[in-house]
């Protein structure tokens, strides 16, 4: 993606999604014990059945991956067949690719407006961070 960017004169920017693994809700039913003084006098023994998921839990990163799929399908983009972890849109004006690693994504996008539509369209599923132009991509500086 990022040879293919540069190739083409893109822009290239990035985002962190908050928290990602907490926003994935839990197909299975999940019980912990909750943490230490969370419990009243007359409770103990009780257990937390959770909802979302947590960062540790086996199902994680498969809830994480299907929450993620759903909301880059609502905002009109494709999987690449041959990479799971790339995302595409393409219009007649405009192109923008996504390559996601776990909750850090790099936009690449024919134009800084594509890029900023896809900012704000994925805002409106997760809280994200703006990185802006991308300096350092999974421990690799760009």
């Amino acid at each position: 993606m990022l040879a293919n960017a540069a190739q083409h004169d893109w822009e290239i920017h990035q985002v962190d999604v908050k928290s990602a693994y907490l926003n994935a809700p839990l197909e299975e039913t999940v019980y912990m014990y909750p943490p230490k003084r969370y419990l009243k006098a007359g409770q103990e023994g009780m257990v937390c059945r959770l909802l979302k998921c947590l960062y540790g839990l086996k199902q994680a990163r498969r809830a994480w991956h299907k929450e993620m799929l759903s909301a880059f399908d609502q905002i009109g983009f494709s999987k690449l067949g041959v990479d799971h972890s790339l995302f595409v849109r393409h219009s007649p004006t405009e192109q923008t690719v996504v390559a996601v690693a776990t909750d850090d994504m790099a936009i690449a996008a024919s134009s800084t407006d594509a890029i900023i539509r896809f900012k704000s369209e994925i805002s409106q599923f997760f809280d994200i961070t703006d990185l802006g132009e991308i300096r350092w991509f999974l421990s690799f500086k760009i």
